[in-house]
């Protein structure tokens, strides 16, 4: 019996040593799996942290390059001042510290914009735009184009990113032939002449004369005629009437008070599908004839947005980047070029606007009146008020019904546009004798003059880096 109590002492007192060994051993486990977890929450803030800091350095790259788009919606001066990456002065400064090597003298330009961060001060609530951003352009010039840049970091510093897109010079109007006068309906008043685009109607036909582009008929009391140019003569000194201060061969200067489309004496023998006529086979009074277009189905008629047809820039872009925002016309004069969007009316009494080989686009939210001999060389045209709408809030699912407060024009005395007028609504030219004439110089000065050409990025171009 004695034997049996020692025995049961020593197993009471081997299993309070397995217990702490098992305890031991358990918190050892537990220990363990806390290091662990603590070691993975670690890392998931780690991870966290630093795609943060990767969204800010995103987000302030993607910033450089809208500004980048921004400042160079406008292909003026900006390109004289690019500089030359293979000089040492500019090799190690952004952008030409993106190329992976020393370029030839003369093959890669660069253009940055300094754009200092947005204090956490002006953006209290959005503060990752405090992220310090770099913008800029390079241009390779063996393919003549230009690839916007954005680069950005992160606010602490430790991220960075780069982004990228090319881009290709183009024009601000589209290709389709624009004639003097294009509007739903005209209401013609007064008298009008109007001197026709030679280069083709919606066609596009060799020698198609086009001067009116209207999904119906004009309608009026006036006395008006359309003629080939060439034949639009001062009646009085047969000099050409292009341009008041031009003279003619003879030094025949035009009073454009006398300027009228001259007869052709072998016209009266020619009939054509509006009857005979003597002003060059074209349009006069209520006979209408092919160069007043009306509808068309080759290309589709543009009367659901004339903007669109005219323009390859959208309104929003338009009226925030590319043209100059003027409050109405009075700050333009004959040395004026570019584009000008009008936040009010545009009104002129005499004098010029532009010139042959400076013209103007001018897009006028407000209303039209021009008065005593004025001269305008370029492109005027009058939008819906209602369709700024979409301008200033694209996201507006209802905006107003078109045309319901349209660009009202009056033309009185003589005014004269060299170019063309068009309107997206409905036009009544009032009473005056008004000059619509094409001037293929003026057009042409829209195919070639930098103020007139924009930088469009390319499509699927857009990349995450930069590849040179």
């Amino acid at each position: 019996m004695k034997t049996i109590n020692s025995y049961k002492l020593a197993l009471s007192k081997q299993t309070g040593a397995v217990v702490l060994t098992v305890s031991i051993i358990l918190l050892i486990a537990t220990t363990l799996v806390v290091l662990f977890a603590s070691k993975v929450g670690v890392m998931d803030v780690k991870m966290s942290a630093n795609e943060y800091r990767a969204k800010e350095a995103y987000a302030a790259a993607e910033a450089g390059l809208d500004m980048a788009k921004i400042y160079s919606k406008r292909v003026p001066a900006y390109e004289d001042d690019m500089q030359d990456c293979s000089l040492a002065a500019y090799r190690a400064v952004f952008p030409c510290s993106l190329l992976s090597t020393t370029p030839a003298a003369g093959t890669w330009l660069g253009y940055g914009i300094d754009i200092p961060p947005y204090s956490a001060a002006a953006v209290p609530i959005y503060s990752e735009y405090t992220a310090p951003l770099s913008a800029g352009f390079l241009k390779n010039i063996t393919d003549d184009k230009i690839t916007y840049i954005g680069n950005g970091r992160s606010i602490d510093l430790t991220g960075s990113a780069t982004v990228s897109q090319a881009a290709a010079i183009s024009s601000v109007l589209n290709s389709g032939p624009v004639p003097p006068l294009i509007s739903p309906f005209i209401d013609i008043g007064g008298n009008m002449t109007i001197v026709a685009n030679p280069h083709g109607g919606p066609s596009s036909t060799a020698d198609v004369f086009f001067s009116a582009w209207v999904e119906t008929a004009p309608t009026g009391t006036a006395s008006w005629q359309s003629c080939k140019p060439g034949y639009f003569r001062d009646s009085i000194s047969k000099a050409l009437c292009i341009d008041p201060n031009e003279a003619d061969e003879f030094g025949n200067t035009p009073s454009f008070n006398q300027c009228a489309c001259e007869a052709d004496p072998t016209a009266n023998t020619i009939v054509n599908s509006g009857g005979p006529t003597t002003n060059q086979m074209l349009s006069e009074g209520g006979e209408l004839r092919s160069d007043i277009v009306i509808g068309s189905d080759d290309p589709p008629a543009p009367f659901d947005d004339i903007y669109d047809y005219i323009f390859s820039v959208s309104r929003y872009e338009m009226k925030e980047s590319v043209a100059t925002q003027i409050a109405d016309c009075s700050v333009l004069d004959a040395s004026s070029t570019g584009i000008f969007w009008s936040l009010g009316d545009c009104n002129r009494t005499g004098g010029a606007i532009g010139s042959r080989s400076a013209p103007v686009i001018i897009i006028v939210e407000g209303n039209i009146a021009f008065q005593g001999n004025a001269h305008i060389w370029g492109l005027i045209v009058g939008i819906d008020k209602d369709t700024v709408i979409a301008v200033s809030n694209p996201e507006d699912d209802n905006p107003s019904e078109p045309c319901a407060n349209p660009t009202n024009i009056s033309l009185t005395g003589s005014p004269n546009i060299h170019g063309a007028m068009a309107s997206d609504c409905d036009i009544a030219l009032g009473a005056g004798t008004y000059n619509a004439i094409y001037d293929e110089q003026v057009f042409k000065a829209f195919g070639e003059n930098e103020e007139f050409q924009v930088l469009s990025p390319i499509a699927a171009s857009w990349i995450d880096g930069f590849n040179e």
